[in-house]
């Protein structure tokens, strides 16, 4: 009986953690092995990206998500320096969606370990930043614009002044 009811208990634990990855509707959870296998994929992910957890599971994210060799490198950089460093790791790296959007995503990965301490896969956390991403490029473009008005401004002011001391001259 008191086997019977702990295994209700980790049932339920289990439900619990179940719900909670699965209640990140915008935010993707994902866990994949050392060789980039997709061992996790909640439903965060699948709203993102549009592929179900069926489709994944076992699949290489890096390529299915990927879009360019640049990006591939990007994350192979970072899971050499997961594994060299044992700690999280923080990048923002451009991923593809299965309609073939290209989203910018702010990615958390943390080591996964075995009982003996070694790094054994990767668990990412990610955050669709494309909108974020516009924005600053936006904002980027504004600043230059700005920074050209500016100096337009400036030189038809001198170019004014001249033209005001040639106009004087020959009022005179």
């Amino acid at each position: 009986q008191e086997r019977r009811r702990a295994e209700e208990e980790l049932r339920e634990t289990n439900r619990f953690l179940q719900n909670i990855l699965d209640s990140s509707a915008s935010i993707s959870i994902l866990s994949t092995d050392l060789d980039q296998n997709v061992l996790f994929w909640n439903k965060g992910a699948e709203n993102l990206f549009g592929y179900e957890a069926e489709e994944m599971v076992g699949r290489k994210k890096v390529d299915v998500v990927y879009p360019d060799e640049e990006t591939r490198r990007q994350a192979d950089q970072l899971r050499d320096r997961l594994i060299r460093e044992k700690r999280e790791v923080t990048a923002e790296l451009r991923e593809v969606t299965k309609d073939g959007r290209k989203l910018w995503f702010r990615v958390n990965l943390t080591p996964r370990f075995d009982p003996e301490g070694r790094v054994v896969g990767i668990l990412g956390i990610g955050e669709d930043i494309t909108q974020r991403k516009r924005l600053e490029r936006d904002f980027a473009q504004a600043q230059k614009m700005e920074a050209i008005g500016t100096l337009a401004g400036g030189i038809a002011h001198d170019f004014n002044n001249l033209l005001m001391g040639i106009q004087g001259r020959t009022a005179l």
